[in-house]
């Protein structure tokens, strides 16, 4: 049995448990139901101490598990969970992290963790990956994630630079935004879906709002006065993913928008343009040389993002167009080049193998199809009237190392 009483959780000012109090008995299942960000996962993540409560009291077979003097560790190997966002040990190879728990509780010999993490690993089709260290695993063989915000009714007033296209309809935008996530899904893409945020029009956009890497947030400083604030409400939704000493901040006069950065594996291009400049560049720069990653500047001269033009595959692919053909910053890349009346689907994304693709440019997705990805279309027409692509409606990133 699990009693719960007055249990409370803050991350600084930030309450998100405030004195839940309930039982659970043997044998009952519970089901704990709320939006994103609600505190569900914090809330399972206290009744073990993975999370330490700010106060409150969890008794597990009566045994008060927040006491100071609490075996918490024996008490754990009677509390099974499985983790929304897992972690691996990148010094240690696939198989090793699959024996360490097993072995070092003393449930069973390095033998007998071997056969069976020889078996698991084959019954997912990895067992060629059972001496390979995590970071050589693809990004389909480690969790993805995306974070999307619906768009609000103030979309229709976003930020523009073709107001000839007109102004979205919101209704087709909504089912538009549905689609998109389907479609991020079916690439095998955990989605976390924050509510509208009726303040911010392009608060849809929620690439922009941060970087997020393998070992560490950046929290970005929007260029577009309009857009500060969003950042606000996504801090609370990045600290459900990274600790807080793993969050880092682009802090004023520096700015910068997500839509500016484009990595790939350890290096990020960070395009110098109208909403990002050249003390946010600097700024973010040292972050990443602070993690072991590296960043490089890339002048823009005519388009509004560098993704806007410019968009990594895998395997050294590069999807361009316009001023990004012939810049020597991508010099060594297998450069696929698109047409100037197809330029908008250069914003292309890569998940898992799968490739999206905007809908409504035949030549682009012929291109795509044509290396040997599968290709998902989708339609983002109303967002194309306020400056959006595909890349800009999403953070995608996998689990911290």
């Amino acid at each position: 049995m699990i009693e719960v009483k007055d249990l409370q959780k803050s991350f600084g000012e930030l309450q998100v448990l405030k004195g839940i109090t309930t039982t659970i008995e043997k044998g009952e299942r519970v089901v704990v139901i709320g939006p994103s960000g609600g505190g569900k996962s914090t809330f399972l993540r206290c009744l073990n101490l993975l999370e330490e409560p700010t106060g409150g009291k969890v008794i597990f077979e009566g045994e008060d598990l927040t006491d100071p003097n609490a075996d918490v560790d024996m008490a754990r190997r009677r509390i099974g969970m499985v983790f929304q966002h897992f972690n691996l040990f990148p010094h240690l190879t696939i198989m090793q992290n699959i024996t360490l728990a097993p072995v070092h509780l003393k449930m069973k010999t390095q033998a007998q963790a071997e056969e069976e993490g020889r078996k698991l690993l084959t019954r997912i089709g990895l067992l060629d990956k059972a001496d390979t260290y995590p970071d050589m695993l693809s990004g389909g063989q480690r969790q993805r994630i995306a974070i999307v915000r619906t768009p609000c009714p103030a979309v229709v007033e976003g930020i523009t630079s073709n107001p000839q296209l007109g102004k979205p309809d919101y209704q087709l935008a909504l089912k538009q935004h549905e689609a998109y996530i389907a479609a991020l899904k079916k690439t095998g893409v955990e989605v976390t879906i924050l509510p509208p945020n009726p303040d911010y029009p392009d608060s849809c956009f929620v690439e922009d709002d941060a970087v997020l890497t393998t070992k560490c947030a950046i929290i970005t400083n929007p260029g577009a006065p309009s857009r500060k604030g969003e950042i606000e409400a996504m801090i609370p939704v990045i600290q459900q993913f990274y600790p807080e000493d793993k969050i880092e901040y682009i802090q004023a006069p520096g700015t910068l928008e997500g839509g500016d950065v484009m990595m790939v594996g350890d290096h990020f291009y960070v395009g110098r343009s109208a909403r990002t400049n050249a003390e946010g560049i600097r700024q973010f720069i040292a972050i990443l040389e602070k993690y072991g990653l590296t960043g490089s500047e890339v002048p823009l001269e005519k388009v509004l993002h560098l993704k806007t033009g410019v968009n990594y595959l895998e395997n050294n692919n590069l999807l361009v167009s316009g001023e990004f053909i012939d810049k020597p910053d991508f010099a060594s890349y297998n450069k696929f080049v698109i047409p100037e009346e197809e330029a908008y689907a250069a914003n292309c994304i890569w998940m898992n193998g799968t490739v999206l693709v905007p809908m409504g440019y035949p030549t682009v997705e012929k291109l795509v199809k044509s290396m040997g990805y599968e290709v998902i279309l989708v339609d983002t027409s109303e967002f194309r009237k306020i400056d959006g692509g595909l890349s800009c409606l999403s953070l995608r990133f996998t689990t911290l190392k």
